[in-house]
């Protein structure tokens, strides 16, 4: 009789029990990421800065079929345009300090394509990501990109595809020396060669 009792019980707190709602997966913003239209300035919105801040100028010394520099466009893998808008340095450009004797470089860029395609492959959208950039000092050590809302400048530059038509930009964000007489943002498209765009600090 005992086991019976208990067994019923048991059955009773089975069927009473309500059932859990059914919770549908978190998706990161940027999966998929959306393109948003360019906006007028040529200045992202940024980080304020706390501390010095210093603008970092065009490189009178570069040349070379790949080499660009602040202001120029390069074309990547024969589709979309790749821009470098801005370049700055400084402890105050994103969130979290940077590592003891290095400072924080972040630069703006900017992605566009008007649906040009190469010959006669045909290309339905022109893909980016911030990942496949790296910054490179004056003694050819190359440091990798910073991502994330706690570390990189913001807004950031993630990843995603262009329809014909669209632009993108964000900031790329590195930890690296400051005593250099120059650096290069370094990106390196999947299926190209490696473009490059070297600035310089001012004076």
């Amino acid at each position: 009789m005992r086991t019976m009792v208990v067994t019923a019980i048991l059955v009773l707190a089975a069927c009473s029990t309500p059932a859990l709602p059914t919770v549908a997966p978190a998706i990161s913003p940027g999966l998929p990421p959306t393109a948003a239209p360019l906006p007028a300035q040529t200045t992202g919105a940024a980080t304020p800065a706390a501390g010095r801040v210093e603008q970092l100028g065009p490189s009178t010394g570069h040349d070379g079929e790949r080499m660009f520099t602040l202001g120029e466009t390069a074309t990547v893998e024969n589709v979309s345009t790749l821009t470098l808008r801005g370049a700055e340095r400084g402890d105050g450009l994103a969130s979290m300090p940077s590592p003891a004797g290095q400072t924080t470089y972040t630069f703006l860029v900017s992605f566009a394509w008007d649906g040009t395609t190469p010959g006669p492959i045909s290309v339905g959208s022109s893909y980016y990501n911030a990942i496949n950039f790296s910054l490179r000092d004056d003694e050819g050590f190359e440091y990798p990109v910073i991502q994330g809302a706690g570390f990189a400048r913001q807004p950031e530059l993630l990843f995603g595809y262009l329809a014909a038509g669209q632009q993108v930009q964000g900031w790329v964000t590195f930890y690296a020396p400051a005593e250099v007489q120059f650096v290069e943002l370094t990106y390196r498209p999947i299926a190209d060669d490696s473009v490059f765009f070297r600035v310089e600090p001012a004076g």
